[in-house]
């Protein structure tokens, strides 16, 4: 429920709420590819939970990823992709940023070498991962973010990072920013 109700008021783009019985590769295939304006650029910044809980999800994210770089390249022509990657505090990292690249497949041994681990709490560093998208070098006057979790950000910061300033860095950049809302296991 926090999750929902944080990404109602945050996301500026489409909120996908994931029951546990959903085919979790189609769906993301869908809801990406849907989410990509046909365009002649876009940069396109997958903001990813890499917590325990993600280790049913993350490896799905990994499967689907060489077709969804293929139907994206199909809707847009200058493509680059990059990944935050989040945890919380405490953890080895809070947030990791692959820079955007038209490079696909370092992006994929990227992401087939990220370990799932951590985050023994609910909330994580959300708030930090999205305001980390100032970090991201955007060329395209297109530019879209998929957040994939299934926890929301704490609601008391523990960070300097509010919610406040993360839906500011979203409307500074133009980012139109989707949430995949997981099922929490």
């Amino acid at each position: 429920d926090e999750l929902i109700k944080y990404a109602s008021r945050v996301a500026n783009g489409k909120t996908r709420i994931v029951q546990r019985d959903e085919n979790l590769a189609d769906l993301l295939n869908r809801f990406v590819t849907s989410n990509v304006s046909v365009s002649p650029k876009n940069d396109v910044v997958f903001i990813i939970d890499t917590t325990i809980s993600m280790k049913e999800e993350f490896p799905i994210f990994i499967e689907i990823y060489p077709n969804l770089i293929k139907s994206l390249q199909k809707k847009v022509k200058d493509l680059r992709i990059g990944f935050i990657f989040f945890r919380d505090y405490g953890e080895e990292y809070i947030t990791k940023i692959e820079p955007l690249t038209d490079d696909f497949d370092k992006l994929e041994q990227i992401l087939r070498e990220t370990t799932i681990k951590g985050g023994q709490d609910i909330p994580e560093a959300l708030n930090e991962a999205i305001y980390d998208l100032e970090k991201m070098d955007f060329k395209a006057d297109k530019r879209t973010a998929f957040i994939l979790t299934d926890a929301s950000a704490h609601s008391i910061p523990k960070g300097k990072i509010t919610e406040e300033m993360a839906k500011d860095k979203i409307k500074e950049l133009d980012v139109k920013t989707n949430i995949i809302c997981l099922p929490y296991r």
